[in-house]
């Protein structure tokens, strides 16, 4: 973690994770009103450098320490593609726009995607910094999404993390997405709050 990174946290409770990721079609809503309580519970903070500067637009690039999606999750090469695909959409609304040129690029962009034997509170405590703590439901996995801003030096100057229950085989290809969506949105949200302008 980049020296000197303040530690300010955005602690927020989902109760309908979906909701977030606008509209995501009538299949996805549907759903939405069958997924147990259990699956709408998620917690997010962020961390950013005191220095952090958001400019309006931006070129970004991925990261060379992308973490990438973990363990068993990470077995499904369409997981990771998705996460990549939203992390892309949600910054070019954003007007950031990913470049191969790392010369080029004011951000680079990490991320890591796992499920709790993969990724427990300690390990994100211990490695990134953030402490979030969702507690667990019987029957559920708790899933962890880091995403991590770093300068063109490589520095972090901002990260966030999300824990949201997941249901084994209990959510369609449908929902499984719109939450992945979701979750983008709600911590890249956060990062650019502090978009100057």
């Amino acid at each position: 973690m980049a020296k000197g990174l303040q530690q300010s946290f955005l602690v927020v409770l989902l109760m309908a994770m979906v909701a977030a990721c606008g509209d995501t079609g009538t299949a996805a809503k549907d759903d939405a009103n069958a997924v147990p309580d259990e699956l709408r519970k998620s917690v997010a903070v962020s961390i950013q450098s005191p220095e952090l500067s958001v400019p309006a637009r931006a070129m970004v690039t991925w990261s060379d320490r992308t973490g990438g999606v973990l363990g068993e999750v990470g077995k499904n090469p369409e997981i990771e593609g998705l996460l990549r695909e939203s992390i892309v959409k949600n910054m070019d609304q954003q007007a950031y726009h990913f470049t191969e040129h790392h010369e080029q690029a004011f951000f680079k962009i990490s991320y890591v995607l796992a499920l709790e034997k993969d990724l427990n509170d300690a390990d994100l405590e211990k490695y990134f910094g953030l402490s979030l703590g969702l507690a667990g439901d019987k029957g559920f996995d708790k899933g962890t999404l880091v995403i991590d801003i770093q300068n063109k030096e490589g520095q972090s100057v901002w990260r966030g993390a999300l824990q949201a229950n997941v249901g084994k085989g209990q959510q369609s290809e449908e929902l499984r997405n719109a939450r992945l969506n979701g979750a983008v949105q709600t911590l890249l949200d956060s990062f650019f709050r502090h978009k100057a302008g």
